[in-house]
C-alpha cells in the first residue's frame, strides 16, 4: 500500500505523525525511465507530504522542505527498486494525483490508486513491504527467510486473507482492512457501513462511532474536528467556526483555527504555529508556538526549549542525546545515522 512502508518523513513532531510510503516496482528502474521515477517521487512528495502542511494551515521553512524533498527522492528511488514489487512510477504518480485533489477532511478515496497492489515474490521470500508479495502480506513479525532473526523492518511474504473473507485468524491482503471480522477494500464503505477509520470509507466520508458518515456542517454533531467539514472545528460535540489567531480561547476548550494552538496555561490566546530550525528556540516563544522542523523540541513540559542539531548521515549517534538528531528520513542504527533501508534478504 502506498502509505505503509517506505519512508519516515517527519513533517513536524507533535503535528503530523510520520508518513509511511510503500513504493516498489517490477524492475530495477521502477517500471519507467530514471526521469519517470524521479518525477513520480517528486510528485508524491509535493502532493502528499507538502500537501499536509497546507491542510494544517502552517508554512514549513523552504530550505528544510527542499532538503526533505531531495532526501525523500533518494529513498523513494531506492524503494522503487526493491525486487518483485508491483507499484510502478506510473502508479505512484496516479496516487499523488488522488491525494492532490482530495479535501483536507474525510477519506481521500485513495484505496484504488494507492492500495491494492501486489508483487511477484512467493510466500517465504524476504520482503520490505507487502506490495512485493504475491499474497499482498509481508509478515514483519516472522523470522528471516533463512530461518534466523529478520533485520529490523524486514519480513517474509506469507499467506493473506482476500477481500470478503473472514480475517478472524489471518491478515488481510494489501489494500484491505479487517472490519467486523471481514476483510474489506479500503475506500469502499458507504454511509452507514462499519469502519475502523476514515480510510475504510468512500471519498469524502469520515468514520464516526465506527460507521461511515458524511462530514458535518456548522451546527452539526461531531466527536472530533475530523468529523467536521474543512475549516470547522468540533467544540462541545458541535461543529463550528474556529477562533482566529490572537483570539481569546479561555472560555472554551482549545478550538483555535487550523495552524494555531490555544495557550490556555498562559495568555489564553490562540497562537500561530511556526517551525523552528536546528538550534533555534521552540515551544512557547515570544511570537507564538514553535515546533522543530527536524526532530523534537528539547524542553520540559510547556517551557521553551531548543531544537536539536542535525547529525549528518554516516556520523555517530546514540539515540539518547536529545540535543542532536539524525536528519529527515534517517535513523540511528548501529550507532550511526543511516538514510533508508537495505533490500531485505
Amino acid at each position: 500500500m502506498v502509505q505503509r512502508m517506505f519512508g519516515r518523513v517527519a513533517l513536524a513532531t507533535g503535528v503530523v505523525s510520520a508518513i509511511f510510503v510503500s513504493v516498489a516496482c517490477s524492475s530495477s528502474d521502477g517500471g519507467g525511465t530514471g526521469s519517470d521515477v524521479g518525477a513520480a517521487c517528486d510528485a508524491y512528495f509535493d502532493k502528499v507530504v507538502s500537501g499536509q502542511y497546507s491542510c494544517l494551515g502552517v508554512t514549513f521553512p523552504a530550505d528544510v522542505t527542499a532538503s526533505q524533498r531531495a532526501r525523500f527522492r533518494t529513498e523513494c528511488i531506492a524503494g522503487l527498486g526493491y525486487p518483485g514489487q508491483g507499484i510502478t512510477a506510473a502508479t505512484l504518480s496516479a496516487c499523488a494525483s488522488v491525494y492532490g485533489s482530495a479535501s483536507c477532511r474525510g477519506s481521500t478515496g485513495a484505496g484504488a490508486a494507492c492500495g491494492a497492489v501486489t508483487g511477484s515474490l512467493a510466500d517465504g521470500a524476504a520482503c520490505n513491504s507487502a506490495s512485493q508479495c504475491k499474497s499482498g502480506f509481508c509478515n514483519q513479525s516472522a523470522s528471516g527467510a533463512d530461518g534466523g532473526a529478520a533485520p529490523s523492518g524486514c519480513g517474509v511474504c506469507a499467506p493473506s486473507v482476500a477481500v470478503g473473507q473472514s480475517c478472524a485468524t489471518g491478515t488481510c491482503t494489501v489494500g484491505a482492512e479487517c472490519v467486523g471480522g471481514t476483510c474489506i477494500a479500503t475506500g469502499s464503505v458507504a454511509v452507514g457501513g462499519a469502519c475502523n477509520s476514515a480510510v475504510d470509507c468512500q471519498t469524502g466520508l469520515t468514520c464516526s462511532a465506527q460507521k461511515c458518515a458524511a462530514l458535518s456542517a456548522s451546527g452539526g454533531a461531531c466527536s472530533t474536528s475530523a468529523g467536521c467539514q474543512t475549516g470547522l472545528v468540533c467544540d462541545k460535540n458541535v461543529c463550528g467556526t474556529p477562533i482566529a489567531i490572537g483570539g481569546d480561547c479561555s472560555a472554551t476548550s482549545p478550538s483555535c483555527a487550523t495552524g494555531a494552538v490555544c495557550d490556555y496555561a498562559g495568555t489564553k490566546k490562540c497562537l500561530a504555529i511556526a517551525f523552528a530550525k536546528p538550534g533555534a528556540p521552540c515551544g512557547l516563544t515570544s511570537s507564538g508556538y514553535a515546533l522543530c522542523a527536524v526532530g523534537s523540541c528539547n524542553s520540559a513540559g510547556g517551557a521553551a526549549g531548543t531544537c536539536p542539531a542535525i547529525i549528518a548521515d554516516g556520523q555517530a549517534c546514540d539515540g539518547t542525546d536529545k540535543t542532536k538528531t539524525c536528519d529527515s528520513l534517517a535513523r540511528c542504527s548501529g550507532g550511526v545515522c543511516v538514510l533508508g533501508q537495505s533490500v531485505c534478504k
